[in-house]
């Protein structure tokens, strides 16, 4: 009866882990994160949805931008006095842990005033088991238009939706272990 038990919540959980999925957001697309006025960052922000378990990803030239996470009062003030880090590799992931609104500018001098700062609204996280899920879409750049003008409609090419597959695999992995080795 127990090994019953404990095969069946590890399957129900293999079951449910492969239905958790998060998005990879590239911050501007295929502009990435830069002070040059291509991207209205706002813009960006509002035609995206960020759950719980999402992922930005802030691409950019250390030499001339950076990116910090940053409290409502820094955004709104763009003062980057207090900023949370200030990672300068130029390819930053920031994982979306809580609902709420998160706060993101560059340091330097004038660029966030220049529009170079983005908010993001989380919402909960809620496992999607519908049926009809749309097919997953591929990171990849964007093509620019020819004109390159800011009032583009922003792309959805730069979200990556990906099944918690290596979770998935884990978790079956230690299933399979778990029940030749205990049993």
């Amino acid at each position: 009866m127990t090994k019953k038990v404990v095969v069946s919540f590890l399957l129900m959980m293999f079951m449910f882990f492969g239905l958790v999925k998060a998005n990879i957001y590239e911050v501007g697309d295929s502009a990435g994160w830069t002070s040059t006025g291509q991207v209205d960052y706002k813009r960006w922000s509002a035609s995206k949805h960020f759950q719980v378990g999402d992922v930005l990803l802030f691409e950019f030239d250390p030499k001339y931008d950076n990116v910090v996470r940053v409290t409502k009062e820094v955004f709104q003030a763009c003062n980057a006095s207090s900023p949370f880090g200030t990672p300068s590799t130029g390819k930053e992931w920031f994982s979306l842990d809580v609902e709420g609104h998160v706060y993101f500018i560059c340091s330097v001098p004038g660029h966030c005033k220049a529009g170079q700062n983005v908010e993001i609204l989380v919402h909960s996280a809620a496992p999607t088991t519908s049926p009809a899920a749309s097919p997953p879409a591929i990171l990849a750049p964007a093509p620019l238009s020819p004109h390159n003008s800011p009032d583009s409609a922003p792309s959805n090419g730069s979200v990556l939706q990906f099944p918690s597959f290596f979770l998935s695999l884990g978790l079956l992995i230690f299933s399979m272990y778990f029940v030749a080795c205990c049993y």
